[in-house]
């Protein structure tokens, strides 16, 4: 990779670190501690008004462990010797970009509703081989409502028609010039319409600029990453200032940490003899608005918990869980003793 390339990309990044553009210096994941896709909202939230914005990802609530794929860019660049520095950048990015495309390190994208009507929405997602993808629904360019997420972000949105119009002239557009920005860095053909998808500029962070730039529950997308300890190995001199990376697990995180809804039990004594109950150790539950939940509700299990009353016994560390549109709450654990 030619020099000056080098200097494109870390002009960029630099535009980035002074917060001229909105942009994570560099997407580089781990191995997933968590894909779950469990949860499905095709019409949106209807506890929240219309229209609404959502961010969704079906990544779990952990950060990404970065040593897998600090190991995956290692390998490849060390298939040429350490003065072939263009040699070593093109095999990490090549490496990076097919695995992060897989979909093995999950998707994030965002949902405009703007009704509880079926298929009233409007879904902007990024995609490898296609870039930016506007209601895409085809298995590989998949940012459909009725997709099912591990955790989610909704929140009202006000001037919806004007907030659409500035994504798509505006907010977009940029995006689209950056990735085309860090393409031609990377000497990767352009795509002025839709933008490229590189391990820099992937969902989590079209997702999160997205996000961010219309709504005022700013979301964390980003994870802190010594690039100067990588830059000479893996042949990319721009390293050395990047200090900070994108990571969809910490989308995960920043929505679940923006999760209010709680649920208490209470310690239970029982005698042999006695009928159990779930309802026992119950106290209160509350979703992610304040509002009560009753025991009886379906969106509370007690992960499968089976007390025997015909004897004695001691249950330690009973939890039970509720599932709610931001994510699943565990309680506090709790103790069931059954005694003579």
């Amino acid at each position: 990779m030619k020099q000056w390339k080098w200097i494109i990309v870390l002009g960029l990044l630099l535009l980035t670190t002074i917060g001229l553009l909105s942009v994570p210096s560099l997407n580089v994941y781990a191995e997933v501690r968590g894909i779950d896709a469990n949860k499905s909202a095709p019409t949106g939230d209807p506890s929240i008004s219309y229209p609404q914005i959502s961010i969704r990802t079906n990544r779990t609530p952990e950060r990404t462990n970065l040593n897998e794929i600090i190991q995956r860019a290692d390998d490849a660049a060390e298939q040429f010797p350490i003065e072939e520095q263009d040699q070593r950048a093109q095999a990490v990015f090549e490496e990076l970009t097919s695995y992060f495309g897989s979909g093995s390190l999950g998707h994030a994208w965002v949902i405009i509703f703007n009704s509880d009507k079926p298929g009233d929405y409007t879904s902007y997602g990024f995609h490898d081989k296609y870039g930016f993808v506007k209601n895409g629904t085809a298995g590989d360019q998949n940012d459909r409502p009725d997709r099912k997420f591990n955790v989610a972000l909704t929140v009202p949105l006000k001037n919806s028609e004007e907030v659409q119009v500035n994504l798509e002239k505006n907010v977009i557009p940029n995006l689209i010039a950056q990735s085309n920005m860090v393409a031609t860095a990377m000497g990767l053909p352009i795509n002025e319409a839709s933008g490229v998808y590189t391990p820099i500029n992937n969902c989590s962070w079209f997702a999160g600029n997205v996000w961010n730039a219309v709504t005022d529950e700013q979301v964390v997308f980003e994870q802190e990453f010594n690039g100067s300890d990588h830059a000479y190995n893996w042949g990319m001199p721009f390293l050395n200032d990047v200090t900070r990376i994108g990571d969809p697990g910490m989308i995960a995180e920043s929505i679940s940490e923006k999760n209010t809804a709680k649920i208490t039990l209470k310690d239970v004594t029982l005698h042999v003899g006695d009928k159990w109950e779930r309802r026992l150790p119950f106290v209160s539950c509350l979703d992610e608005h304040g509002n009560s939940v009753p025991w009886e509700d379906g969106r509370i299990t007690s992960n499968n918990l089976n007390i025997d009353t015909s004897k004695p016994g001691i249950y330690s560390n009973i939890k039970y869980t509720f599932k709610g549109a931001l994510g699943n709450v565990d309680s506090n654990p709790i103790t069931i003793k059954v005694i003579e």
